[in-house]
């Protein structure tokens, strides 16, 4: 981490407030791509005069919880993992470094396009409530099953 954080310094910042006015990333289509940790530094060198990171109360190293949830036989997994054109994900999000918290919704379409819906969590809202409100979205894959917290992820 030493190594990354050093080339990370090099970077220009740019604030949350900044990114969410530029490309609040809602609606998008992803592409990944698979990289051994051996090779990130050679990559971020070659992004240094053309991107920025994100810095938030001046970390660059941002810590959150992500709590997700699925039915018993993890059917929304399997099918984000079988290729399944239509599908969703849901989770809880905590960030550490602003105490923000988000119940967000992720729903992929037929032409790969992702929508994000985010509820900022203020108040005590149960989590089983707006999983409730939610899981309409995919009855392809939920079938009437019941969702729990499956993964979580700090």
């Amino acid at each position: 981490m030493d190594i990354l954080n050093t080339i990370l310094s090099r970077f220009d910042p740019i604030s949350l407030t900044e990114v969410n006015q530029q490309a609040a990333l809602l609606r998008r289509v992803d592409t990944k791509f698979v990289l051994s940790i051996d090779g990130l530094p050679a990559l971020l060198r070659t992004w240094q005069d053309s991107h920025r990171v994100l810095e938030v109360e001046n970390s660059r190293s941002i810590g959150y919880q992500s709590v997700y949830w699925d039915t018993p036989d993890l059917a929304l997994y399997n099918a984000h993992h079988a290729g399944a054109s239509s599908r969703i994900k849901l989770r809880m999000r905590e960030y550490a470094e602003s105490g923000l918290r988000f119940f967000e919704v992720k729903a992929r379409n037929n032409k790969g396009i992702t929508d994000k819906q985010r509820k900022r969590l203020n108040d005590p809202i149960p989590p089983e409530e707006l999983v409730r409100q939610y899981s309409n979205l995919d009855e392809r894959h939920l079938r009437d099953q019941p969702l729990k917290p499956v993964l979580e992820i700090d």
